[in-house]
């Protein structure tokens, strides 16, 4: 049988956080209070009697009642003729979730991040620019997770993000040669974790994800409508890592690799050409891609060793969990090709079509999971996955009225998944063939003065088209009906339903999940001038009666498989 893919997915109201259940790796991690929409800029900032100099910034604080969140953030912005720079800087915590009738257990965190850019304009043609980011976080609970018993506690111990980059731009260098950019960065992501499936025994998966890159791009006007953007892309991410099982009844040490350390190279060349034809009443564009991918792993025989009661073995090779030394190569293109075209002055079609080519990642290709329950293997021999789209859409633009829905059909080959191979192990394989059909759409309707109603509808068809069986992770249909009240130089509200129907379109490993429907409402006050520094209020409240509810996309682990309950929260801002 096929089973879905393992990630772990802690998804809620107010956070995402992502286990890669190959590798035990930090993917990503955010936080959304409710605050972030509609935030006026403020005021401009200070400017002084020298010329061209600014000053400004902005200093911000809030607080989400459905895990006691707390956020403090400050922005910084200064520039003068030929020169600017930005620094941010936010600090966040916040206790485990609540959820109707109880608490979502170990899912607090505690991070922080920075980041600063600047530039300088040396000549009228020439801009150099940097950037620098940090994220840290620390204590970060992952309260859910397939892979993991029901009783298991996961936590990151630590994980961490900087990113740096310089880029260097050349402007007009000639009549037809508009852009000429070069840019390089580097990304270090660092983790942590540990878990813990009994008392017994304690995991500490660790790993460093490199990736260096350098991109050349070109921007070009042959004629007035006609613009050409080609360049190369080359990029390396590398992997070091390595995960202790300490088993106290044994006082033993397991070491082993869950992912032998490797590199994925790719060298990219890219060229997109947009032509505005019958006086821009219809717009085509081509876009092509080739890569040149090579992976190369180092030999890894697991476990590594076993140290028991102080002294270290080497024990016999798991020949379905190691690997040789190797090197692969893989060469792909991808291409898309768009069509936009007026056919009144407020309405235009739209027809895109695009071939696409994944290479599977080192996770794919040399995961080892063991949890002791059940065991994950990669798979060196996986074929690329190759994809075909097509999307049909129509705008619609009136003064008072908009409406944009697109319908869409996705045909894949040789898609990744874990496949069962025994009632305890699953391998990475490709499935064959699959097909994703759907639409989505979106209506704003300003029926007074500022006043909007607004609403949306999405729906998705998932199959595997060989086995004749419907496709796991597939969400059910779902919209939303808004209303925006204006109240001009006071208050802006938003009161929305947002409502998932029942999804019975399952996979064999799937439940069948009910329908909800939950309510939101958010305010916003207009800017609020005290001398130069601009004050402006928000708050609100998402899932407003408390509803209960689970989400299909949900993987949480044990009983507590519900959503976030009512959250009410409250942010000001101050800006200069």
């Amino acid at each position: 049988m096929i089973a879905k893919n393992k990630d772990v997915w802690v998804s809620t109201n107010f956070g995402v956080s992502v286990l890669d259940a190959n590798t035990y790796t930090f993917k990503n991690y955010t936080i959304n209070d409710g605050l972030q929409n509609n935030e006026f800029n403020g005021k401009a900032g200070y400017q002084d009697n020298f010329e061209n100099f600014y000053f400004g910034g902005s200093l911000s604080s809030s607080y989400a009642s459905v895990n006691s969140g707390k956020v403090a953030s400050v922005n910084l912005n200064v520039s003068d003729k030929i020169w600017y720079a930005n620094f941010t800087g936010t600090i966040r915590n916040a206790e485990d979730t609540k959820i109707p009738g109880g608490v979502l257990e170990n899912s607090g965190f505690n991070d922080n991040s920075l980041s600063f850019s600047a530039g300088v304009l040396p000549y009228d043609n020439v801009e150099l620019k940097a950037n620098y980011q940090k994220f840290t976080a620390d204590d970060v609970g992952i309260p859910g997770g397939e892979p993991f018993p029901n009783s298991a506690k996961a936590t990151y111990l630590f994980a961490g993000r900087e990113m740096l980059s310089g880029e260097l731009i050349f402007k007009q260098l000639s009549s037809s040669l508009n852009n000429l950019k070069m840019k390089y960065y580097t990304q270090i992501i660092n983790r942590e974790v540990e878990v813990i499936p009994n008392p017994n025994v304690v995991i500490e998966p660790q790993a460093e994800h490199k990736t260096n890159g350098l991109v050349l791009q070109t921007d070009w006007t042959f004629a007035k409508n006609n613009f050409l953007v080609a360049g190369i892309d080359l990029w390396e991410r590398s992997y070091v890592g390595e995960r202790s099982k300490t088993i106290n009844s044994k006082n033993q040490i397991i070491i082993d690799k869950p992912i032998p350390d490797s590199r994925f190279g790719n060298l990219g060349l890219f060229a997109k050409d947009e032509l505005h034809l019958m006086q821009n009443r219809f717009k085509l564009n081509f876009g092509a891609r080739y890569d040149f991918i090579k992976v190369t792993n180092e030999e890894t025989n697991n476990p590594v060793t076993i140290i028991t009661n102080g002294i270290e073995t080497v024990p016999p090779a798991n020949p379905d969990a190691s690997y040789p030394a190797s090197e692969v190569n893989n060469s792909s293109w991808s291409g898309n090709v768009g069509l936009l075209y007026l056919l009144f002055k407020d309405v235009s079609l739209t027809f895109n079509t695009a071939y696409t080519f994944r290479s599977p990642s080192l996770e794919e290709r040399y995961q080892y999971i063991d949890l002791g329950s059940t065991v994950y293997y990669g798979n060196t021999n996986l074929e690329p996955e190759k994809g075909l789209f097509f999307d049909l859409g129509i705008r619609v633009w009136e003064d008072n009225f908009s409406f944009t829905a697109d319908g869409f059909v996705n045909l894949f080959a040789n898609l990744v998944v874990d496949e069962q191979i025994s009632d305890s192990s699953y391998q990475k394989n490709n499935v064959g063939k699959a097909k994703l059909i759907g639409f989505d759409g979106k209506l704003e309707y300003n029926f007074y003065k500022s006043h909007v109603l607004y609403s949306s509808l999405a729906y998705v068809n998932g199959m595997d088209t060989e086995n004749n069986e419907y496709l796991p992770q597939i969400p059910p249909l779902n919209g939303a009906l808004g209303l925006k009240l204006s109240f001009k130089k006071y208050v802006d509200v938003d009161l929305s339903a947002t409502f998932y129907d029942e999804q019975n379109k399952i996979s064999s490993n799937e439940s069948v999940n009910e329908g909800y429907v939950y309510f939101d409402i958010a305010f916003n006050s207009y800017p609020i001038n005290i001398s130069l520094i601009n004050i402006q209020i928000f708050a609100g409240v998402n899932n407003i009666f408390d509803t209960s509810y689970i989400s299909h996309l949900s993987t949480y682990r044990g009983i507590n498989l519900t959503e976030p309950g009512r959250n009410i929260y409250a942010k000001i801002k101050l800006a200069w």
